[in-house]
């Protein structure tokens, strides 16, 4: 695995990142080592995410910082890289190991356009969104979260990921997740399965039309931590919360005041459970 940039290599282990790019190769340096380069052919690389913390779009794809890099085949390029960060007996055996996985397999079923965090802290700086999509499939490595699938088209994707960053589907969560330790949670794949969102099939053309320019308006745009949002003000959580309420049959002002509600019910919960954790 390598990161993007430096800024995504936060621990000791992130050691690959991003250097130089052409449409024949990709280029990793190695931070331990700043003169030893690893090239690798843009066919046997993948999106991946190594945490979900700090990711401050919706909207991950690659180009745009959010994604790091996965080897998705095991080849000469990969086995020079691995000899190079272990001993010869190390780099053998765990390249005989991801041979016998069949590796390629476990990308392609780890992969998906939509992940979903499923531990976090609330109230954490680095804790932003908690749901993200991709144009191409990314392998969660070493993120805790989950793949989304049964998702039919793209716009349910973008639907989907609007409606679990909103302050409605956070709510919904926070009532339904696991309660670890002050303001961690940890959201069970059954968990995300109960929150209730508008029926895809039940949606008119026009009101996909909405979604569709939501997700244009907002899924690029970066925001700061959820509590952040919650106690000053984000103008993508508002237009967000607005939208889907709206969507739900509101009409704007009263979808504003509901919006604004919803926010201050969230940051009270957040709140509560910070308190927990006092002497």
């Amino acid at each position: 695995m390598a990161c993007r940039s430096e800024d995504r290599a936060l621990k000791a282990s992130d050691r690959l990142v991003l250097g130089k790019t052409d449409k024949n190769f990709v280029e990793f340096k190695d931070r331990m080592n700043p003169e030893a380069k690893y090239r690798f052919s843009p066919k046997e690389l993948g999106a991946c995410i190594r945490r979900f913390s700090f990711s401050a779009k919706m909207d991950i794809r690659g180009q745009r910082g959010q994604t790091d890099f996965i080897s998705t085949k095991v080849g000469s390029n990969l086995e020079t890289t691995m000899k190079a960060f272990y001993s010869a007996s190390e780099g053998n055996r765990y390249l005989r190991s991801i041979k016998r996985a069949n590796w390629e397999r476990i990308i392609e079923r780890g992969s998906s356009r939509v992940n979903i965090c499923a531990r976090t802290d609330l109230a954490a700086p680095g804790t932003m969104l908690l749901a993200f999509r991709c144009e191409e499939p990314v392998f969660l490595a070493g993120a805790y979260g989950y793949n989304v699938r049964g998702l039919k088209h793209e716009r349910e994707e973008k639907l989907f990921t609007l409606w679990f960053n909103s302050t409605t589907g956070l709510i919904q969560l926070m009532a339904k997740a696991t309660i670890t330790r002050g303001s961690w949670i940890k959201l069970e794949q059954f968990t995300t399965e109960q929150v209730k969102m508008p029926d895809p099939a039940k949606l008119t053309e026009k009101q996909w039309e909405r979604i569709e320019d939501l997700w244009l308006e907002v899924s690029n745009e970066s925001v700061q931590s959820l509590m952040t949002q919650l106690e000053e003000g984000s103008s993508v959580r508002t237009k967000i919360d607005i939208s889907l309420l709206k969507l739900l049959g509101l009409e704007h002002t009263e979808a504003q005041a509901n919006a604004a509600r919803l926010q201050r019910g969230a940051l009270a919960g957040i709140q509560m459970l910070l308190r927990t954790m006092e002497k």
